[in-house]
């Protein structure tokens, strides 16, 4: 990873030992970290469970969970392509993720794909490479929007079910080691209703609405009725798929 000395948090923090939406609306508007808060817990969770030795973030943009993979793996590879509104600093390799990666086979331990699926015009094509990037036993860590509005367009082509993730994970050969929706209703709602009418120049009221809605969001009777709700109305979901062989 390039200029890891000078690395800085940008969309996730740690606040209180626990990572989470950053509150700088320059990294992220109010509207997402609804969806971003549910999001990083989990993939902390998969995180520090199962990414190890060398790890390739791809579509890493401003290598957003470094301070929580860092201290789990030996080496870190970034890349990215030339199309990414994120900048540049820390990438080792501009390339296009449609396209046959060059690294060799069995190269990497973890390769990470965090809010990058969505984005592939052929995500069978880019599974098949990730598989034959990772070691015997190795681990993909990812994550995708499911109920989200459309982003970085017009490079916005998919939203997966746990049913479609475990579809193209499998047809590739990877074994589905962990599947976990993210969000429910009441965060969905809270998401698209602050998405359609968030305006930037208003953005101080949005962050008063969203200090109300935040605690009434994260009370743990609406998280009860979040939970119940959340394998129909998930805002997103938190992959882990190993590849086999020897």
């Amino acid at each position: 990873m390039r200029n890891q000395d000078q690395w800085q948090p940008s969309k996730y923090v740690i606040k209180s030992g626990k990572l989470q939406a950053s509150s700088d609306s320059n990294q992220v508007s109010i509207p997402a970290r609804v969806s971003i808060n549910p999001t990083a817990s989990v993939l902390e969770y998969a995180l520090k469970t199962y990414a190890s030795g060398r790890l390739l973030d791809l579509g890493c943009g401003k290598v957003p969970l470094y301070q929580t993979y860092r201290s789990l793996v030996t080496d870190v590879v970034c890349a990215d392509w030339s199309n990414s509104i994120h900048g540049g600093a820390y990438w080792d390799l501009i390339c296009d993720l449609n396209t046959p990666l060059p690294f060799a086979e069995g190269y990497f331990d973890t390769v990470l794909l965090t809010s990058v699926l969505e984005h592939i015009a052929n995500p069978q094509d880019l599974l098949h490479e990730v598989y034959r990037l990772l070691k015997p036993g190795g681990r993909l860590i990812a994550n995708v929007p499911f109920l989200y509005s459309l982003h970085e367009v017009p490079w916005d082509y998919y939203r997966y079910t746990r049913y479609g993730l475990s579809h193209l994970s499998n047809n590739s050969g990877f074994h589905v080691e962990y599947l976990v929706e993210t969000g429910g209703v009441v965060d969905v709602v809270t998401l698209l209703t602050l998405q359609s009418t968030y305006r930037r120049s208003l953005s101080p009221l949005f962050s008063i609405a969203y200090s109300v809605i935040s605690p009434i969001i994260e009370n743990r009777f609406v998280r009860m009725w979040q939970t119940q709700s959340t394998p129909r109305y998930p805002l997103g979901y938190v992959l882990v798929a190993q590849r086999q062989g020897l």
